[in-house]
């Protein structure tokens, strides 16, 4: 095998996607490890495995944000508790889930406190990590007479 071809390839990162295996939990990479001697190359591989579970939202008491009344002019806190493989970031949104439009602005965190509520609002999260995401149900927040 040509030498040159093989010097100007150890230079170039390598990552093979036709020797991946498995799904997304347990997904298996080979990753050449290469060094160089002299003129001299050697290529061997190495097995790294990678366990991502995408996030996932419960439908148990607790995990979702929770609908609910409060007195106009009052604030309220959502909270989502998701399951999978952390880091997680979070975006809530106005509106009903899947409804992308509308971003509320600085709300990234797992718990989100609403502005004082004057009338019927709608919320829901879009919960991110490496692997995927999910969104929570809509939560109404609606004020009491």
């Amino acid at each position: 095998m040509d030498s040159s071809v093989l010097a100007d390839s150890v230079e170039q990162p390598v990552w093979s996607a036709a020797r991946q295996k498995g799904t997304m939990r347990g997904m298996n990479f080979f990753l050449p490890k290469r060094s160089q001697i002299a003129f001299t190359v050697s290529v061997t591989s190495f097995l790294v495995t990678l366990d991502c579970y995408p996030p996932m939202i419960v439908g148990a008491a607790g995990n979702q944000p929770v609908t609910q009344s409060v007195q106009s002019g009052k604030v309220t806190t959502l909270d989502v508790k998701p399951s999978g493989s952390g880091p997680f970031t979070y975006q809530w949104f106005r509106g009903s889930a899947g409804q992308t439009n509308f971003p509320v602005a600085g709300a990234t965190n797992r718990t989100f406190t609403t502005p004082a509520q004057t009338g019927t609002e709608a919320y829901w999260v879009r919960v991110s990590n490496a692997c995927g995401s999910v969104d929570s149900t809509t939560a109404t927040i609606s004020t009491a007479p």
